[in-house]
């Protein structure tokens, strides 16, 4: 299986975070101690891409739920995925992360869709 890695792009009071590779707690763990670290800052959107992630396992589902609860409890910000596939749309909506965040099709919607 692919390992995960991730690539951060950061603009303003937007961060993107393009992972890549197989999706598990471990990964859950950097993204959301990255996405702290940067709401710490100041940022206030956060998009995560997920065009080139392989799978989500069910403890990275676990992950981006927490990572959910935390960026609109504790921040008050705005968190955007993007880059689903149907599987991975359909594990979300049905583990109740999606209620939870803005979903666009790819990076430049998620951006447009925060300006709104």
């Amino acid at each position: 299986m692919e390992n995960f890695s991730i690539n951060i792009q950061e603009s303003d009071d937007l961060v993107v975070f393009y992972v890549k590779g197989y999706y598990n707690d471990e990964a859950g763990e950097k993204v959301n101690e990255s996405a702290g670290n940067f709401f710490s800052k100041g940022k206030k959107i956060l998009i995560v891409d997920f065009s080139e992630c392989v799978v989500i396992n069910s403890l990275g589902v676990a992950s981006l739920m927490g990572l959910a609860i935390r960026v609109t409890d504790e921040f008050q910000a705005k968190l955007v995925f993007s880059g689903l596939d149907t599987f991975k749309n359909q594990v979300l909506m049905v583990s109740g992360v999606l209620p939870l965040v803005e979903v666009a099709p790819d990076v430049k919607t998620g951006i447009e869709l925060c300006k709104i």
